[in-house]
C-alpha cells in the first residue's frame, strides 16, 4: 500500500473517532441549537412569504412571533432564542441568506 492510500485511511480513521467522540460530548447542545435554528428558519420564512402575499401585515407577524416565543418558553428544558419582531425575522433571515 502507498504512502497516500495509508495516510487517507488514516484521515478517514480519524474522522469517524473524532466525530463519534464530539457528537457523545457535544450532541445536545447542538441538537438544541440546530434545533433552534431550523425553528426561527421556518417561522421567518413562512412569516415573509405571507407578507409578500399580502396575507398579513407587520402587526399580524409580530403577534405572531409573540405568541410562538410564548408557547415554546412554556416547554420544559426550552432554551431556543426566538425573534420578536417582523424586523428582526427579515434580519434574521438575510444573515443566514447570504
Amino acid at each position: 500500500m502507498g504512502k497516500f492510500a495509508i495516510g487517507l485511511i488514516a484521515l478517514v480513521f480519524g474522522l469517524v473517532i473524532g466525530g463519534v467522540s464530539a457528537s457523545m460530548i457535544v450532541g445536545g447542545a447542538a441538537a438544541g441549537a440546530g434545533a433552534g435554528a431550523g425553528i426561527m428558519t421556518g417561522m421567518c420564512s413562512t412569516i415573509q412569504a405571507a407578507q409578500n402575499a399580502g396575507v398579513m401585515s407587520a402587526e399580524d407577524a409580530d403577534r405572531t412571533i409573540a405568541q410562538v416565543a410564548s408557547d415554546l418558553s412554556d416547554k420544559d428544558g426550552a432554551s431556543i432564542e426566538i425573534t420578536g419582531t417582523a424586523q428582526e425575522c427579515a434580519d434574521f433571515m438575510a444573515k443566514y441568506a447570504s
